[in-house]
């Protein structure tokens, strides 16, 4: 009998399963494909874990990681015990935007658009940061721009766009620059153990 006519008695069942279950099956292959290309849409525009801990090293300068001292922030040799040195970066729902928070003292990057030259504070209030992999690759991997997404378009080709740098009294806001070292971060994920003494 074909099976698209009606069935008799004997191969009902048969009848009404086979003819629809491939179809069916591709329907819920295609729903499983849209629902995993969405996903990776929606990821890949956020390079760090909310629940992860990462470190912010000047790049190349192994004694040049930021950390939380007295409301603003300093670099120096790393101790990854010490929670002063670690930070999370919860993610603002925006592309590559975060909330950037350090573990020990729980406060957060102000603003980078201030004075230029002066140093950048924490506080309790968390600031919208744009990281961006702007600077490039070096030859220890990828480095980093970090700007408060307060200041219009981010700009890394001249002097428009103040964002954190490496500066002589600590970490200071200035322009983001391709080029520029002391613009150039990289960003570490790290086994820190909150329950660690500090």
């Amino acid at each position: 009998m074909n099976r698209w006519n009606r069935p008799n008695t004997s191969d009902a069942g048969r009848a009404l399963v086979i003819p629809y279950f491939p179809h069916h099956k591709e329907i819920h292959m295609k729903k499983i494909f849209i629902l995993l290309f969405s996903l990776v849409t929606v990821l890949q525009g956020w390079a760090f874990e909310q629940d992860k801990y990462y470190t912010i090293n000047r790049n190349g300068e192994s004694g040049s990681y930021i950390y939380a001292a007295d409301g603003i922030m300093q670099t120096g040799a790393l101790n990854a015990d010490n929670g002063v040195y670690v930070w999370q970066f919860i993610p603002t729902g925006k592309e590559n935007c975060y909330y950037i928070k350090n573990v020990a003292t729980e406060t957060y990057m102000q603003s980078s658009n201030i004075t230029l030259s002066t140093n950048v504070s924490l506080g309790n209030d968390p600031v919208e940061y744009y990281v961006s992999t702007g600077a490039g690759t070096t030859g220890s991997g990828t480095t980093y721009f970090l700007a408060s997404n307060d200041q219009g378009t981010i700009n890394y080709n001249e002097d428009a766009t103040l964002g954190l740098n490496k500066g002589a009294t600590g970490v200071v806001a200035y322009y983001v620059k391709t080029g520029r070292g002391n613009s150039y971060w990289e960003i570490t994920e790290t086994s820190y153990n909150t329950s660690a003494p500090e």
